[in-house]
């Protein structure tokens, strides 16, 4: 956790990321994020936020730690992950699928307990590979 990320992430997988900053304070969809990692980490869909947060890893593992966090937080200390996504401020959510497309995207605390979501979710990890 707390790792460096690079654009070149493996996307075998489905992928729901949110790109947040641990300073605002206010992280109010990082419950639901966990409990989204907790329902699909077993059915091939990755779940993961990036920190754009300048204090690098360290500030990073330690929010985690306190939030008892497990899904993927890698580190986008230089933004550039963020501004390859086009992302124009915290949280931006993004929703990839398993051929590396941008399906969906928002910005602003998301609901990833929400019916719709989960919904989604589902749907993405039961297209086929290839």
């Amino acid at each position: 956790m707390g790792q460096p990320i690079h654009s070149e992430m493996p996307l075998s997988r489905p992928i729901s990321c949110v790109i947040f900053y641990t300073h605002t304070g206010q992280t109010p969809e990082m419950p639901s994020v966990q409990r989204v990692h907790d329902a699909f980490q077993d059915k091939g869909v990755v779940v993961l936020a990036v920190s754009i947060d300048g204090g690098g890893a360290q500030t990073v593992q330690s929010f985690v730690a306190k939030g008892g966090y497990t899904f993927l937080t890698p580190v986008d200390a230089q933004m550039e992950v963020a501004r390859q996504f086009g992302a124009r401020g915290v949280p931006t959510t993004y929703v990839i699928n398993r051929h590396g497309a941008i399906v969906a995207h928002g910005f602003g605390p998301v609901d990833f307990d929400s019916p719709a979501f989960v919904q989604y979710l589902q749907t993405l990890a039961a297209e086929p590979r290839g």
